[in-house]
């Protein structure tokens, strides 16, 4: 007996076990009659059980001890072994039995407070275990209240947190908290991963602050592992130290080690579970930005994703931190740091998990800001690297769109052809067949687009697409100049869609093709029906202006100026107001009432004049300076110049700029005595910017004329920039594409020219660009083609003048190049017979033809022409007559 007592205060029960077996089954036949003995048995087949226990086997203890309470139903060890028997069926997981027995103990009389606390602790664990969170609720209140050992009281508070996350009581969930301040229990993990998952239930529910709350009472990694590891040493120097503490039992402090032990077992395990959590940290960081982005702080979000790329380098939980801080900032529209996110993740995840996804929101981005290169640049690469791109076929959807938006039909055609090919399986196969109708019809390939759209019609479901199909058939039709059933197809357009917001351009479409027909009042009945079927001011502006134009060819001003004083009252500043008041003005000065035109005019070059982006006040300016007053008196005309000299007197005063220098351009332009002053003052840099349309545009021309081509150049730059759309911009154009053949680009300057020719055709600027289009070619050797443009030149009427004289005289150089003498001297002589009111290509071609005669041998013939050319008034002056003389001299003819 007092080696198995020494074993088991060494705690050594593998050794005990056989002594205390031994025992039993020497004292078990006399104990009935022997106290002595029966104490001995008592204490040894409790131990016995203890061991048991100890090695691990815990059903061979559960026997044991049922079997010590079967023999000693009043033992001195009775409590002990319940308890004991309960805390093998918890060892073993079975909850079920864990609680059936703390249950008996909780049955029985005269526990003391220790006792029914242990039980109640068993009883709880069980029931926590076995998810029964209301029971669980009372037993572990009663425990945190009223425990007086610290270990229990924090356990307990850990579980009655959890119970409360679990039954979403939230607000008792926020009143334990602070009881649980600096306590262990804020350092458990299974405390901390229930704040964890109370905040995924509040954000879940939206309750996005207190989601935000929760997660920011969680303790990062690094600052749980440090308490467990210091609650571990706490409770190892508590078992070293139990052996010294005196005035307890032996079973007493039998029960408080296996108990310090259990909790120590417990927090080994929760340290290799913190630890195991290798993303617990970055995992609570994600949910806070989640919640950030939720409660739309966008900006907080951003940062917190971004930080998780940046301090988790390596971790899985750094791309999806990136590719968070890329659609974030997608979502806020904060395009520069969503395209270098972007860009980033694809860099360092060519293989990442959103990888396709992060590379299309990219395109797409590009393409939405009308970055269309930058999207066709990174959708060719993205498609070269990963050719079975999850969303390939989208990406080739924007690569054709990006093509189309940069005129690059072919190219936008090719892109979606694959698309096509796969209609089944293809999400954007309606668009893409759609776009490439659409590039066909720019192409001006018009009998396929048609056949294209009418493919789309076919195919489309109702809606958009199919509706605007419907409409670009009569499109491809107009264009292909079947005017009749362009006209047919648009006004079934209009009656089978009568609500669509493309019946207002059809209508435009019916007043264009009317007007070109000659059927003006017609004409301007469809113009009406736009402004009755759009909100959109451009169309209303478009109708309005073509209206004007129609009723000006039939010179009903009165009707003129009606329409355009409706205009501004219905408008007012937000349609075409200043273009209404210049009508106004010239439909009063065309009735011969100039005193009102100028009373107009004036008034609104002195409100809306300090406006750069007011056309019609330009309008105003350049009529006044191309019709200044002639037939006013004089006297009028001083009251009009003095009107405007108080009026730039007053601009200058109030420091409106732009409104200052187009007066002085007025000025520059009406008083020829005045004119070099003025210019001085209006070639400044610094002025370029506040400059108007009509300003710019003077100060283009004399920069030119002053043989300052550097600054023309500036100017003519920035008016394009400002107002590509200027009725103005014609010059600026010239000016641009002259600087560009300067320059020896010649491409350059051919797409300039081409753009003067398309944007200004009824005017004579468009003949002389399409002239120099033909030179480039000729200086370039490319005589047919010079010959073929120039030609072009000569068959459009509306540039009969000037150009054809000059076309005329280029193709004479062209066919005198080729050999064709004889041919060429035809030419220059219908110059200067046909256009003797253009002196400089008169006297250009009567030499040209002379020396023509002079190369055939016709020496007479050319001697007449010489002599002829030399005797002109017209031509008297310009060098080309000393030309003559000295050839005649050469000739002896003089």
């Amino acid at each position: 007996m007092q080696d198995a007592l020494r074993l088991i205060n060494a705690r050594n029960y593998e050794q005990a076990a056989p002594l205390l077996q031994e025992l039993i089954t020497r004292l078990k036949p006399i104990m009935s009659r022997n106290d002595s003995a029966r104490r001995m048995v008592d204490f040894a087949k409790f131990h016995l059980g203890v061991a048991a226990f100890e090695r691990g086997d815990y059903a061979d203890a559960v026997r044991i001890f049922r079997e010590y309470r079967q023999v000693f139903p009043d033992g001195h060890f009775d409590f002990p072994s319940l308890v004991m028997t309960a805390e093998c069926h918890a060892m073993r997981d079975d909850w079920e039995k864990t609680a059936a027995t703390a249950g008996t103990i909780l049955e029985r009389p005269r526990l003391d407070q220790e006792q029914r606390l242990q039980a109640i602790q068993l009883l709880s664990e069980a029931r926590v275990q076995q998810r029964r969170w209301e029971e669980a609720l009372p037993l572990l209140m009663q425990l945190f209240t009223t425990s007086r050992d610290a270990v229990i009281r924090n356990d307990a508070g850990v579980q009655y947190a959890i119970c409360l996350v679990e039954l979403n009581r939230f607000d008792e969930l926020f009143a334990l908290i602070p009881q649980l301040d600096g306590t262990p229990a804020r350092y458990d993990i299974h405390f901390n991963l229930a704040l964890i998952d109370a905040g995924d239930k509040k954000a879940q529910e939206g309750n996005y602050n207190e989601a935000l709350l929760l997660y920011g009472l969680v303790y990062e990694k690094a600052e749980l592992e440090q308490r467990v590891k210091q609650d571990i040493e706490q409770i190892e120097m508590l078992l070293q130290s139990l052996g010294g503490i005196g005035g307890l039992s032996l079973h007493t402090l039998a029960s408080r080690d296996r108990k310090l032990r259990r909790i120590l077992d417990g927090f080994r395990r929760e340290l290799e579970r913190i630890r195991a959590q290798t993303e617990y940290t970055q995992e609570l960081r994600f949910r806070i930005a989640g919640v950030y982005y939720e409660q739309k702080r966008s900006w907080e979000a951003l940062a917190a994703f971004r930080s998780l790329y940046e301090e988790f380098s390596g971790q899985p939980i750094a791309e999806q931190g990136l590719y968070s801080s890329f659609s974030t900032a997608l979502d806020m529209g904060y395009s520069i740091r969503a395209r270098d996110d972007g860009l980033l993740y694809l860099s360092a995840y060519p293989n990442g998990r959103w990888f396709d996804q992060v590379s299309l929101a990219l395109v797409q981005m590009y393409a939405g800001r009308e970055a269309y290169a930058d999207a066709e640049d990174l959708a060719q690469h993205i498609l070269s690297i990963r050719p079975r791109h999850e969303k390939q076929n989208q990406l080739l959807f924007q690569l054709g769109y990006a093509r189309f938006q940069q005129e690059d039909f072919a190219g936008a055609r090719d892109a979606f052809g694959p698309i096509l090919k796969q209609p089944s399986e293809s999400r954007v196969f309606e668009s893409a067949r759609y776009w490439q109708a659409m590039s066909l019809l720019f192409e001006g390939r018009f009998d396929d687009a048609e056949q294209a759209f009418l493919d789309v019609l076919d195919g489309a479901a109702d809606g958009p697409i199919a509706e605007d199909a419907a409409y670009r058939i009569h499109v491809c039709r107009y264009g292909k100049g079947d005017l009749n059933g362009a006209l047919d197809g648009f006004r079934t357009f209009i009656r089978r869609f009568p609500d669509s917001p493309l019946v207002a351009e059809a209508f435009m479409m019916v007043g264009d093709i009317l007007a070109a027909d000659g059927q003006l009042d017609q004409a301007v009945e469809a113009y009406r029906e736009v402004e009755n079927n759009t909100d959109t001011m451009p169309d209303v502006i478009y109708a309005f202006l073509q209206t004007i134009k129609i009723l000006e060819l039939e010179n009903r001003y009165d009707r003129i100026n009606t329409l355009a004083r409706d205009h501004i009252e219905t408008y007012g500043e937000q349609g075409a107001f200043t273009e209404a008041y210049y009508w106004i003005a010239t439909s009063e000065a065309r009735q011969g009432r100039f005193a009102e035109a100028n009373d107009v005019m004036l008034q609104a070059i002195a409100r809306y004049g300090d406006q750069a982006r007011h056309g019609g006040i330009d309008m105003m300016i350049r009529d006044l300076i191309l019709e200044f007053r002639t037939t006013q008196a004089a006297k009028d005309q001083t009251a009009f110049l003095d009107r405007l000299y108080a009026e730039l007197q007053e601009a200058a005063k109030r420091e409106e700029t732009t409104l200052w220098l187009r007066l002085l351009t007025l000025f520059a332009e009406i008083r020829p005595a005045q004119r070099p002053e003025l210019t001085r003052i209006l070639l400044h840099e610094s002025y370029i910017q506040d400059a108007g349309p009509v300003t710019l545009d003077f100060m283009g021309r004399e920069a030119e004329a002053a043989g300052n081509t550097n600054f023309a150049v500036k100017v003519y730059r920035h008016f394009m920039q400002t107002f590509p759309d200027s009725d103005l911009a014609a010059d600026a154009m010239m000016g641009l594409a002259d600087h560009h053949k300067r320059q020896g680009d010649y491409i350059e300057a051919e797409e300039w020219y081409r753009r003067v020719a398309s944007r200004f055709p009824d005017r004579a600027t468009a003949g002389s660009a399409m002239v120099r289009v033909g030179d480039m070619h000729r200086v370039r050797g490319n005589l047919d083609q010079a010959i073929e443009t120039y030609n072009t030149v000569l068959s459009i009427k509306e540039w009969k003048g000037e150009a054809w004289a000059e076309a005329l005289y280029n193709i004479g150089l062209c066919r005198r190049e080729q050999g064709e003498t004889e041919a060429a001297f035809a030419f220059f002589q219908r110059v200067y017979v046909l256009y003797a009111g253009y002196p400089q290509w008169v006297a250009r071609a009567y030499l040209q033809s002379a020396e023509c005669l002079e190369q055939l041998g016709k020496t007479q013939e050319a001697v007449r022409t010489y002599t002829e050319m030399i005797h002109r008034e017209d031509v008297k002056g310009l060098p080309e007559v000393m030309d003559a003389i000295e050839a005649l001299q050469r000739l002896g003819a003089v």
